[in-house]
């Protein structure tokens, strides 16, 4: 009798363990499809932003009155600046927001477009300003 029950607990045993190994084996290949599809997304997403990059992104199109309107902007919140004439991405994102109803056309602005066209205003502004403290 105790032999014909240690085989039974041996029997349950190896059911349990192999049911065990079964989901083991299904979780295991699950994961193995979920990583073969995201590599191919990430791959397909590197491609895309690779034709953007040699398609050159649409970028900002600045008019007067919205350059005008920036230095505006960044002037009434000079108090938000550095020393050096920059300022946060809050402020620069802020800018953008003032800005959209000018949009005549092309890209959005956004903070990051507001920030690279105030460097491009500020240098040429220091530009100048040495130029005439030179010339005088």
């Amino acid at each position: 009798m105790a032999s014909l029950v240690f085989a039974l607990q041996r029997h349950i045993m190896s059911l349990s363990t192999d049911h065990y190994l079964e989901r083991a084996e299904a979780q295991r290949h699950h994961i193995y499809q979920q990583l073969i599809s995201l590599v191919g997304l990430l791959t397909k997403t590197s491609e895309l932003m690779a034709s953007e990059l040699q398609q050159g992104a649409p970028r900002a199109k600045w008019i007067e009155c919205e350059i005008d309107a920036l230095v505006d902007y960044l002037h009434a919140h000079r108090s938000e600046g550095s020393q050096g004439g920059k300022f946060k991405d809050t402020t620069y994102n802020a800018a953008a927001a003032h800005l959209q109803p000018l949009l005549a056309g092309g890209k959005l602005k956004d903070g990051k477009s507001v920030k690279g066209k105030w460097g491009q205003v500020s240098k040429t502004y220091s530009d100048l300003t040495t130029q005439t403290n030179l010339a005088s």
